[in-house]
Order: C-alpha cells, then sequence, then structure tokens
C-alpha cells in the first residue's frame, strides 16, 4: 500500500499591484517558506490576515501548497 511523506509546505499570497489598461487586475505572489504541513487552515488565515494589513497591496487570495512523497510499503 502506497502512502504519502510530507516533504515541505509554503503559503503563497496573490496580492493586486494594480490594474492593467483593459481594468484587469495585476497579480503577484508572495511566497513563504517551510510552512508546517500539520498547519491548520485557520492559522494560515491569520497570518494571511495579518501580513495583508502591513502590505502596501491587497491580498487576493491565500494558498497553502503541499509537497508530498509517495512511499511504497
Amino acid at each position: 500500500m502506497a502512502t504519502y511523506s510530507p516533504m515541505d509546505s509554503k503559503v503563497v499570497l496573490r496580492v493586486q499591484t494594480g490594474t492593467d489598461s483593459g481594468g484587469k487586475p495585476v497579480l503577484r505572489s508572495i511566497s513563504l517558506m517551510k510552512v508546517a504541513a500539520s498547519a491548520a487552515a485557520d492559522n494560515v488565515k491569520a497570518v494571511s490576515d495579518a501580513l495583508g494589513a502591513l502590505l502596501a497591496h491587497t491580498v487576493r487570495s491565500t494558498e497553502k501548497v503541499d509537497n508530498n512523497t509517495v512511499e511504497i510499503a
């Protein structure tokens, strides 16, 4: 049976830095590395909100990205 083994995790904040000539949002990413794979969604949201309050641009979305290896037992 195969199982996942966590390797690493990161949080990606998508921030809107402006709009293009067509009025569409221009988005940039800020990555926070070495996040615990076990980090709860509420905690990730709280950190995103706290950092968003310090940034000059609006946080549009927050993603937690987990990388895992597949181990075969």
